[in-house]
């Protein structure tokens, strides 16, 4: 398979430099700084390092119809203390192919689009659909997928199969480390449907059904169904999801939910937005063998903006950033004061559905509250710094070991 990878490249590299109507290329630098401490140190959560990523890209145009793409990324991460396992020692690490796919478009009289390969995907907020592979954080969001695009009116229909895995297996990896980077939890693979469409200027819907295996400690099969709506009239806008799964292990079957509806009011002030809304992920009841937890698919770290709670999930379900029983409710305000400069603050109040026991945690229901602050200013369109800062006071859904938490974020991007 990487042979055949390889060749590939190799071929497309050759095409773009020698027949190509248009060869465009692009580079991406991100220097992020992240500091995150729990009090009581707890060490499993803390960590302090900085995250450098760079990406080479290559777009080419063959002819009107027919394109392709190419990344290579690499990031590497010296980390200061507080990781287990983890080295202070500067190194290079792993060059991966972020990006590998090829475009038919416009065929059969203008219906159909046809991406292959190693490519983003993206639906409805990033609930559900956003990152492919979590295991290695905000590193990489890729997946490898086929995805068909029927063109027709009223609607839009896109059509993916993805394959996942839990280690690099389709293209080769540069400079590999050992072990290799985490793609994920477990092989896994999935189906998705969604039907977009603008019912009119103002009402926006996608109504979705996603099949996705996973294999953890067992297999399990889960069956998603839902729809996304977005409504703008003037100033106000209406966005919510609402969806429900099947999740089948094979000897049980149980019925999780989830959703969210936000609100948002522009110019209250002058160019300023407040966003109010509500988030409801249900729980797995203990005391049945089937899992009523929800499962957040390929939304995993993304959609809630929160690096600690992500990790606060570890010990709870065993991964980071894995979203489920919860009720999230939140107000932002965001501003921007220039062109160049934007500020935002958010405030949520969090709370589970369910108990979970261990030593972890407590005996209530009440998560805690979060406070997120973020400061945006953009040299120019190819050049961005932010200061971005969480501060997490635990309820009693936690034991008295975990009193508070915080995160901040420094990061420095270039895109050209």
């Amino acid at each position: 398979m990487k042979k055949i990878a390889l060749g590939m490249i190799c071929i497309l590299l050759f095409v773009s430099f020698a027949k190509a109507i248009e060869v465009t290329p692009d580079f991406y630098m991100r220097i992020r700084y992240v500091d995150q401490d729990f009090e009581n140190n707890n060490n499993n959560l803390n960590y302090n390092t900085f995250r450098i990523k760079t990406s080479l890209g290559l777009k080419t145009t063959f002819s009107e119809n027919y394109g392709a793409y190419v990344r290579l990324m690499n990031e590497n991460r010296p980390y200061i203390y507080n990781m287990a396992g983890k080295s202070s020692q500067y190194n290079i690490n792993e060059f991966i192919f972020e990006s590998l796919y090829f475009d038919a478009n416009n065929l059969f009289n203008s219906t159909l689009d046809i991406r292959i390969g190693r490519q983003n995907l993206y639906y409805g907020d990033g609930f559900l659909v956003w990152e492919g592979t979590p295991g290695d954080g905000s590193r990489s969001i890729y997946f490898n997928a086929v995805k068909f695009t029927i063109k027709t009116e009223p609607v839009t229909i896109d059509i993916v199969g993805h394959s996942g895995t839990k280690y690099e297996q389709y293209l080769p990896v540069f400079n590999q480390t050992n072990p290799p980077a985490k793609l994920n939890n477990s092989n896994e693979q999935s189906a998705m449907i969604f039907v977009k469409s603008n019912l009119s200027d103002k009402v926006y819907l996608e109504p979705f059904y996603v099949f996705k295996n996973e294999n953890v400690t067992y297999y399990e099969n889960i069956h998603t169904l839902g729809s996304y709506i977005k409504y703008k009239n003037n100033l106000w806008t209406v966005r919510g999801q609402l969806a429900g799964q099947l999740r089948d292990n094979l000897n049980d079957v149980g019925a999780a939910f989830g959703g969210y509806g936000f609100i948002e009011r522009e110019k209250i002030l002058f160019n300023d937005t407040l966003t109010f809304g509500t988030t409801y992920l249900s729980g797995n009841k203990e005391d049945t063998s089937a899992n009523e937890g929800w499962d957040n698919l390929y939304g995993r770290g993304m959609f809630i903006w929160s690096d600690l709670l992500c990790f606060l999930y570890l010990p709870e379900t065993g991964d980071v950033g894995y979203w489920t029983n919860l009720q999230m409710y939140q107000l932002q305000y965001k501003v921007n004061l220039s062109e160049k400069i934007c500020i935002s603050a958010t405030y949520a109040m969090l709370y589970a559905n369910e108990s979970v026991t261990g030593t972890f945690y407590g005996t209530g229901k009440d998560r805690g509250n979060l406070t997120l602050a973020e400061f945006i200013y953009k040299f120019n369109k190819n050049i961005k710094f932010l200061v971005y800062g969480e501060y997490f006071r635990a309820g009693n859904f936690y034991n008295n070991d975990l009193k508070s938490g915080s995160f901040l974020k420094t990061e420095l991007t270039l895109n050209f």
